[in-house]
């Protein structure tokens, strides 16, 4: 059946990044199924997010936006900022610094729901003041509502606690909101099963595990090209936090590589492509490592000119740090569309984390641990001289056609249960 929902994502066309397109692509695929959207989002002038206005047209016939203004807390939090001012908004914000823009969208969805009529509720979270926001509203409205978990919210190693107290308050609010939403999606199975284990009463029966993925139509138009040259071309498409995924250990291969390459590999090197932004000063870290040509850093590229930059490399790579506690419960959005272009991922991750599994599961590359520098220098070396014999199997389960067809069952299925 098609109906009507009211999305609440604070983070929506036209801002840019990985964590937009999840509701974006969802809204366009069901949107030709029918549906019809309202979302109310973040004002655009509050967020730190570049603009990436190239998804707005294929979703602006099935949905209308309405932004709601609150006055912006500058905490400098953002991805350019120091590790230590993003300790500082952790500090006093607990969960995050949206729950004043949370509270007035909550009274702009009430006030939606006076006027007009809705079959239910999707809330996309982080911010984590927006799943308070879903336990809340499951309590005020008469229909489904549902919370959409993109990534995990204590466990989430990206998450700063600066202190145990705020991970134990911070886990407090989370395990209050969740016992009072009846049905969620989480992008990450492990996040279900934490909550199964330490949430009593958690419904896991009414949530489901849909992960990201791609869109294949955002590859119809990247183009075939490739570099002219004798070089391997590794890319990564994303932001660079000051920890968890640090491209050090790389760097450090590479240099390792470059003392080898005298004798044994002639006329060949490594070429590291950055898409993305970053708090970290990449350009002075490859110069620490002699990697000055190295090293191309493309900077914040809307999402079809970051495809096509992707689209060039000869393989991909990804880092999260097994020593940090949480690194095995997160994956990465763009790591879905290395799969899709079918190059060879080297995953510098936890060997038994959520994306370890994807790689593996997919055929779609190697698994290193982020510290053993010595298994990415051998990782490199072959690919060096030959490209790897990959399979790449079960690529389509993650095309976003599919990923939002199963979103739709999961509401249809808590539409009969309302």
């Amino acid at each position: 059946m098609a109906g009507r929902c009211l999305i609440a994502a604070y983070y929506f066309p036209p801002a840019g990044g990985g964590g937009v397109q999840r509701i974006s692509k969802f809204i366009k695929y069901a949107g030709r199924a029918g549906w019809q959207f309202t979302v109310v989002t973040g004002d655009k002038d509050n967020s730190q997010i570049p603009e990436d206005s190239s998804q707005i047209d294929e979703i602006k016939p099935f949905c209308r936006v309405l932004p709601v203004s609150v006055s912006a807390i500058h905490t400098k939090a953002g991805v350019k900022s120091t590790f230590f001012t993003r300790w500082m908004s952790a500090f006093f914000y607990i969960p995050d610094v949206r729950k004043k823009w949370a509270r007035k969208a909550e009274d702009q969805i009430i006030a939606l729901f006076n006027q007009d009529t809705y079959d239910c509720v999707l809330i996309s979270s982080p911010p984590y003041s927006l799943a308070q926001l879903a336990a809340r509203l499951s309590r005020q409205l008469p229909v489904p509502v549902i919370l959409d978990m993109r990534d995990p919210w204590s466990t989430n190693p990206y998450k700063i606690h600066p202190t145990p107290f705020h991970l134990w308050l911070d886990r407090a609010l989370e395990f209050k909101a969740v016992k009072n939403i009846r049905f969620g999606i989480s992008a990450y199975q492990t996040l279900i099963d934490f909550y199964q284990k330490n949430i009593k009463g958690f419904g896991k029966a009414e949530w489901r595990w849909i992960p990201n993925g791609f869109d294949e139509e955002d590859f119809s138009a990247i183009g075939t090209s490739s570099f002219n040259d004798n070089g391997l071309h590794i890319g990564f498409s994303g932001t660079f936090y000051s920890h968890l995924n640090h491209p050090e250990p790389l760097f450090k291969a590479m240099a390792l590589l470059n003392e080898k390459g005298k004798n044994s590999i002639p006329g060949k090197r490594i070429i590291f492509h950055h898409i993305g932004r970053a708090s970290i000063d990449v350009q002075s870290l490859a110069l620490k490592y002699g990697l000055r040509d190295q090293v191309i850093l493309h900077g914040y590229q809307p999402h079809v000119e970051c495809l096509k930059i992707l689209n060039r490399m000869n393989a991909f790579v990804f880092f999260l740090d097994d020593h940090h506690k949480n690194s095995a419960n997160t994956i990465g959005g763009k790591v879905y569309e290395y799969l899709k272009l079918k190059k060879p991922v080297l995953a510098v991750v936890p060997e038994n984390g959520e994306a370890a599994k994807l790689i593996n599961s997919t055929c779609s590359g190697v698994v290193v641990s982020y510290h053993d520098v010595q298994a990415i220098v051998r990782t490199l070396e072959t690919w060096l001289n030959r490209s790897p014999d990959l399979k790449f199997e079960n690529i389509e389960a993650y095309t976003r056609q599919n990923l939002s067809g199963k979103m739709l069952d999961f509401i249809n299925f808590c539409l009969d249960r309302k």
